[in-house]
């Protein structure tokens, strides 16, 4: 008698993980995390996608070639903070009648020894290689993790941006310029030019909506 043969369902591949790259982006002072300064990380997904003649024309930059491949480069700010979890003893009834203002108190405090990312913000932006062109789309914090100062002002923001730059160029080293939005209705316009300005960017010479900067290769 020959032994029954049993079927197994393989298990279908896991998906490979969106965020690919990982990277120190600068230290920083936050009135959300207190007194003492974070060092703020950024997690990246990198994703080729073709383009071609009708896509072209929607970018903020003219570009030679009408078609080919891209990368599409995907931003998430962070930084590392302990995992806590607070356990509350809630009062009886009778005594949240007298003090409705209180419901109880923590009577227990966990730590992980595992810190826990807490995301603060997150930017976007392609590179066009037959171009040699980096489009800087989007770079911003969340708003709870923005100090309420102008943005030209903001020293967070600017290393956030220089940050991003720094892996862009440092991703694609045959770059030679990179280019983003004049304006964001986040803020004034006047203040965002000026933070792109000390930033070193210009007005592009032949797009009205665009902002760029050569990029200096060393030798």
């Amino acid at each position: 008698m020959q032994p029954m043969k049993q079927d197994f369902e393989q298990e279908p591949p896991a998906e490979p993980p969106y965020w690919t790259h990982d990277t120190s982006l600068f230290t920083g002072n936050f009135r959300y995390f207190g007194k003492e300064p974070v060092l703020v990380r950024g997690k990246l997904h990198l994703a080729d996608e073709p383009y071609r003649k009708s896509d072209t024309d929607l970018e903020i930059v003219p570009l030679t070639h009408k078609q080919g491949m891209s990368t599409y480069v995907n931003l998430r700010a962070y930084v590392l903070v302990p995992d806590i979890t607070l356990t509350v003893e809630v009062y009886p009834e009778t005594v949240r009648r007298i003090v409705p203002d209180v419901i109880g108190e923590v009577a227990e405090v966990t730590e992980k020894p595992k810190m826990k990312e807490q995301e603060i913000g997150d930017g976007q932006a392609w590179y066009y290689s037959k171009d040699q062109t980096i489009v800087l789309w989007e770079c911003s914090f969340f708003r709870h993790f923005t100090d309420s100062q102008p943005i030209h002002e903001d020293p967070n923001m600017t290393d956030l941006w220089q940050g991003f730059e720094r892996f862009l160029t440092t991703q694609f080293p045959e770059a030679t310029q990179i280019a983003t939005t004049y304006s964001d209705p986040e803020y004034p316009t006047e203040q965002y030019q000026e933070f792109l300005t000390n930033l070193g960017y210009r007005a592009h010479p032949t797009a009205q909506a665009a902002w760029s900067k050569a990029l200096q290769h060393a030798p």
